[in-house]
């Protein structure tokens, strides 16, 4: 029996330039009638991912990028304090700023904490700056971010996390868990032409029928499809109401207003 492609329907193994290497998922957006009567050429969805790999993706930086603020507050304050020039310190890179901060105090404990904070800025900005690999990220969520992991999570499941939507696995499989399930970025929109999207229903895309190379590659490019175990499907497809609460995050966010609001030295100024 054919699968049907229609508004919700999931798509596997697709790519994101966003997140690099992570087989994501696509959930078709496109509304149901256009697609059913072919009034549309190209059929739009949004990224999805695992819980795990969103958590690596976006809540491990979001801990780096924390962790870097109050290390970097920490330094805010000790200039403060000593009459140094905050903004010049940073820019002068980890050494100089070492060097200045130790230079303007004679208590060792003050110098033993600027000792501790280069070393962690350091330690930040390169893990902010490579590609870490999953035992890496897994290792910083236990070390930093058990404590707020929960609270994620919460925010998460009552999709009260911008920019994102939970999908939990009861909406679209036969598992009836809540917490499992799927994170889709609202920001992260794709697009496959209508014929595509007939070829993958067909069982087209099948790495071991597709013989061309230059095939392989121009699929390759918006799918996995790099072995003859890569085979690109619409498997499961999101029920009511979650595609319609889905959609409804997704229409909120496009719709908002953007304000020039006040920025962090105006404030401090005022």
């Amino acid at each position: 029996m054919r699968t049907t492609l229609t508004q919700g329907s999931i798509i596997e193994d697709t790519r994101s330039e966003k997140y690099v290497n992570i087989r994501c998922k696509g959930i078709v957006i496109t509304a149901r009638c256009d697609i059913a009567n072919r009034k549309v050429q190209n059929i739009h969805y949004l990224t999805a991912l695992s819980i795990e790999d969103w958590l690596h993706e976006v809540f491990v930086p979001e801990i780096l990028e924390k962790q870097r603020r109050n290390i970097l507050g920490s330094i805010k304050g000790f200039a403060s304090s000593h009459k140094l020039d905050y903004k010049t310190l940073i820019d002068m890179g980890y050494e100089k700023a070492a060097f200045v901060m130790e230079s303007s105090t004679t208590k060792q404990r003050e110098k033993e904490n600027v000792k501790l904070w280069i070393e962690a800025w350091r330690q930040c900005d390169s893990n902010i700056a490579s590609v870490m690999t999953k035992e890496q990220k897994q290792e910083i969520l236990k070390k930093h971010g058990t404590s707020n992991l929960k609270s994620k999570l919460t925010s998460l499941y009552n999709c009260n996390c911008p920019k994102y939507c939970f999908i939990p696995a009861c909406a679209y499989t036969g598992d009836s868990s809540k917490t499992e399930g799927l994170v889709v970025d609202l920001q992260d929109i794709h697009q496959i032409s209508m014929k595509e999207a007939g070829d993958i229903l067909d069982n087209k895309y099948d790495y071991k029928d597709v013989k061309e190379q230059e095939k392989r590659e121009r699929i390759n490019q918006e799918f996995f499809f790099e072995d003859e175990e890569d085979f690109v499907m619409i498997d499961c497809t999101v029920r009511p109401p979650w595609i319609e609460r889905l959609l409804q995050e997704f229409t909120y966010l496009f719709s908002r207003i953007g304000l020039d609001n006040a920025e962090e030295e105006e404030i401090e100024a005022y």
